[in-house]
């Protein structure tokens, strides 16, 4: 078993072992000749570059990579909410003026118009910014994707189960180089 908090780079064979990274998990040498990942069970929150994947015999190999997309996910969905959450205070605060309107011009305080004004002016800024932060993160998160593959430089064998975040492919068939994607919904072979 082999954990580190960097890159775990192996020149030859990691082969029914566990390895365990905060970094990306590379079984090859420098040439990308040699390095095969044969059975047990590999994590990595970056990406995973290998020679050889599996076995011709199918031995069962099991790689997550990009465990770090939960919490990229998490913190979308949390600005989603936060975004439903400022709408819906627009919402009332135009309600608000709306009534107010409704009242004859002599009983409508001018502290309390300028306090809905300007509180009308903060959400809409608010939600601005979030959108900013949406759109950047969806930015990010599609070079994450390329950045966080499986990559397979010569043979991939049946019997591998390959997740990359949440969406995860099971090898039934023998591939030459490739390089396993996720797009958040499914892993594509390239």
């Amino acid at each position: 078993k082999i954990e580190a908090k960097k890159d775990i780079t192996i020149s030859q064979h990691a082969m029914h072992c566990t390895t365990i990274t905060e970094g990306n998990l590379i079984i090859c040498d420098q040439m990308k000749r040699t390095g095969t990942l044969t059975g047990g069970k590999h994590v990595a929150l970056g990406g995973v570059q290998v020679v050889t994947l599996g076995a011709a015999s199918g031995v069962h190999t099991y790689i997550h990579a990009f465990t770090g997309l939960g919490e990229l996910m998490q913190g979308t969905l949390n600005l989603s909410k936060e975004l439903d959450h400022e709408h819906e205070q627009l919402m009332k605060v135009k309600d608000a003026e709306m009534k107010l309107l409704q009242q004859p011009a002599h009983k409508r305080p001018d502290e309390l118009i300028e306090r809905l004004s300007w509180t009308k002016t903060h959400h809409f800024e608010r939600i601005a910014e979030i959108k900013a932060l949406m759109d950047s993160s969806a930015s990010e998160l599609n070079t994450l994707y390329r950045r966080y593959s499986i990559e397979v430089f010569k043979n991939s064998f049946p019997g591998a189960h390959c997740q990359i975040g949440d969406t995860s492919i099971d090898l039934t068939n023998e591939y030459g180089a490739c390089k396993m994607v996720t797009n958040g919904k499914e892993i594509k072979l390239e």
